[in-house]
């Protein structure tokens, strides 16, 4: 199957009713949960295939019709909403493509475009968390439902596995990844489903796995659909397993090691140490660090062929920042113009690592303001919570949240693998922050809490978290 065929516009088409009629069904923030993760589930990967005017990707179309039904059908709740200083680093995220194309002579229209296009990836999926998912119950809501989805997915994976990666060729008409090659890993198959690419899936499911296991292991969730939350953990562990992206195992193995050395410690320092990684590999790399010791360890850890993969994007890397740095502030803007070209005009450079394709295309501004966008939540949460309230079954969600949030920006150091489940992360964690501050602030002196927002025993809990009790 070579292209795309006539049910890809139908998909598109029906998703933009589907969302209007689960705004008019059910709660605005359970339509934001069903909708993004339907779309983002069960919708072609049709940015190279099928590109629409304005949301040319599926990375933008399922955020944006998601947050244009919102307006539409919860107006009062934008209508309250109030940037702050912690929204700073995303708003800057999404603005500097415009000053990359200025000072490139691109233009204003082109910059106009480029800034839409981030704000759809990066702004909106922000906004939606912010939004939306700004309290302990919502934060549980938002865990729920990506370990939802990934339960969903297990079916679909399992037969891939099988079968090879043929599900979305069989619906769509193309297949998303390129070369089937890459479908093939340690003498099998290497599973995709509805996503770009097996090295997308892999991630996902990852941050499904830890996020059940460590309700499970904090007793925050006892079962799903009616299912004990251990028997989910196991099925979502196996298929995570079978999945064969070493570098997602990798991460969630060191997720897990993360979270229980928080709940033994008593100390936020493990989640610390895991936010200063992708910073400090960027500075490293862009300061003269080989990176070599990585290839070393890739294989004596994993195998050779996980070792030449390291260094084929370490040797592309360094093309690339030999490139960026020409025009560290602001970059190169789009079209490929970061990009290394021989004499001939062949490019003969490839792109991997989300981190070196933001310094080339908008510089080191939209590189800093990327990281602070996506780490500062977390750290904050830090912050509020010491070490010994995350093994608090009321904290467990948002501590999940934390740390898939920080191994999804360490995986975005390798491979730029765009999904709005990171920003919304980083919204939810800063719309946390700032209910949990502004309701210490009104809470008196002396005292309980100046308001309850319910007399439920659950909210009361999550109140009383909050409060610091």
């Amino acid at each position: 199957m070579s292209g795309p065929n006539g049910i890809v516009p139908v998909a598109l088409a029906a998703f933009v009713p589907f969302v209007l009629g689960c705004f008019m069904h059910v709660r605005p923030r359970h339509a934001v949960l069903v909708s993004l993760s339907a779309g983002w589930l069960f919708l072609p990967t049709f940015d190279h295939a099928y590109p629409l005017p304005l949301l040319h990707a599926k990375i933008m179309f399922v955020p944006a019709v998601v947050f244009f039904a919102s307006l539409a059908f919860d107006g009062s709740r934008w209508r309250r909403f109030r940037p702050r200083l912690l929204d700073l680093p995303m708003a800057v995220l999404c603005f500097s493509p415009l000053l990359s194309s200025l000072v490139n002579d691109l233009g204003p229209y082109d910059g106009g475009s480029a800034v839409f296009e981030m704000s759809m990836i990066w702004g909106v999926p922000y906004l939606l968390g912010r939004v939306y998912f700004n309290e302990p119950g919502a934060l549980r809501d938002l865990a729920v439902a990506i370990v939802a989805a990934t339960s969903v997915y297990v079916p679909f994976c399992l037969w891939e596995v099988r079968m090879s990666p043929q599900v979305h060729a069989s619906v769509y008409g193309f297949q998303p990844f390129g070369s089937f090659d890459q479908a093939i890993r340690f003498g099998g198959y290497r599973p995709s489903v509805f996503m770009a690419h097996g090295l997308m899936l892999g991630m996902f499911m990852t941050a499904g796995t830890l996020i059940a296991l460590w309700m499970w292991r904090t007793g925050a969730r006892r079962d799903l659909w009616g299912i004990p939350v251990r028997w989910v953990c196991a099925a979502l562990g196996m298929t995570t397993l079978l999945c064969k992206s070493t570098w997602a195992l990798a991460l969630l193995l060191i997720g897990i090691a993360v979270l229980e050395a928080v709940r033994r410690l008593q100390s936020t320092v493990p989640l610390l140490i895991l936010l200063v990684l992708p910073p400090a590999y960027c500075v490293a790399r862009t300061t003269g660090w080989t990176g070599r010791p990585l290839v070393s360890a890739s294989e004596k850890v994993v195998n050779e062929e996980r070792a030449q993969s390291v260094e084929f994007r370490i040797v592309n890397e360094d093309l690339l920042i030999a490139k960026a740095l020409q025009r560290p502030w602001l970059g190169w803007a789009r079209w490929g113009r970061s990009r290394v070209y021989d004499e001939s005009g062949k490019d003969v450079s490839i792109v991997d690592g989300l981190w070196i394709l933001t310094l080339g295309t908008s510089g080191l501004v939209s590189l800093v303001s990327m990281g602070v966008a996506l780490t500062l939540p977390a750290l904050l949460l830090m912050r509020l919570f010491p070490g010994r309230h995350w093994g608090d079954a009321r904290l467990a969600p948002a501590s999940a949240l934390a740390v898939v949030g920080a191994l999804g920006t360490i995986d975005d150091v390798f491979n730029a693998m765009l999904s709005p489940i990171f920003p919304a992360i980083a919204g939810s964690l800063a719309g946390l922050y700032l209910t949990v501050m502004a309701a210490r602030r009104s809470q008196p002196l002396r005292g309980g809490p100046q308001f309850e927002p319910t007399r439920s025993p659950r909210r009361r809990a999550n109140w009383g978290l909050i409060h610091g009790r």
